[in-house]
């Protein structure tokens, strides 16, 4: 129970008789569940805002997120679908160098060129050898979220994408003998181990520009993860 006394002043103070409920108690109690659920509701909007601005004034945004135990780090894109293409996604590359490898070649996409799997590029500034591989479905839906959110149809497969392979500083990719760095490097988002093995003689390999031996990657994961959990850049 609440004694209420009077004062000298005119107002009234409350005395708590131990054991007493506070007035107003139970009107303190924090829905912690729906408090987080209502804050996670206001950021997808703001972010979902976020990315549709970036996609309606560069033509796509690009997302970055970091290396957890469950999912690689990995940048990919979001608006190539739009484009009639699939989206790309590049893994293991910090985010700069991964956003010049997927904003330029998805201001390719724009100009008309057609990515296809199972191809590579040795003329790429920086890169002897780059190769294109479709990504498997189910990996699309784990690791694209945010594409997937937007332009998956209800009940429809998840979205096309191409994983964007890089090589190692001597030009090996990761399927392929000498390949020099760690196996969880660069893990390849399509099962077959060897895709390129039936590749016709004008597919095969050009070790025309090959990196000086012992010069560290451009951009590779050195096991530190500057990579923001969420992450737009301008396409």
């Amino acid at each position: 129970m609440l004694t209420i006394a009077g004062t000298t002043t005119g107002h009234a103070h409350t005395t708590r008789t131990p054991g007493a409920t506070p007035p107003g108690g139970p009107d303190r109690l924090i829905d912690t569940e729906h408090e987080l659920d209502r804050l996670c509701d206001q950021f997808e909007q703001r972010y979902t805002a976020l990315l549709n601005t970036t996609i309606t004034e560069q033509g796509w945004a690009l997302q970055g997120v970091g290396a957890d135990p469950c999912l690689p780090r990995h940048v990919y894109t979001i608006g190539l679908t739009a484009y009639d293409h699939p989206e790309l996604v590049v893994v293991g590359l910090r985010t700069q160098p991964a956003a010049h490898l997927l904003n330029t070649l998805g201001e390719q996409v724009r100009a008309g060129t057609r990515l296809t799997s199972r191809h590579q590029c040795t003329d790429f500034p920086g890169w002897p050898r780059l190769a294109l591989l479709d990504v498997d479905p189910g990996t699309s839906a784990d690791l694209l979220t945010f594409a997937n959110r937007r332009y998956q149809t209800p009940d429809g497969p998840p979205v096309d994408a191409l994983q964007i392979v890089w090589c190692d500083p001597a030009g090996h990719f990761p399927w392929e003998p000498g390949w020099a760095l760690p196996h969880d490097t660069q893990p390849i988002l399509y099962y077959p181990l060897d895709p390129f093995a039936a590749l016709d003689d004008e597919d095969e390999p050009d070790h025309a520009h090959p990196t000086a031996p012992g010069r560290e990657h451009p951009g590779h994961d050195d096991g530190e993860d500057d990579t923001p959990r969420r992450h737009t850049t301008a396409g």
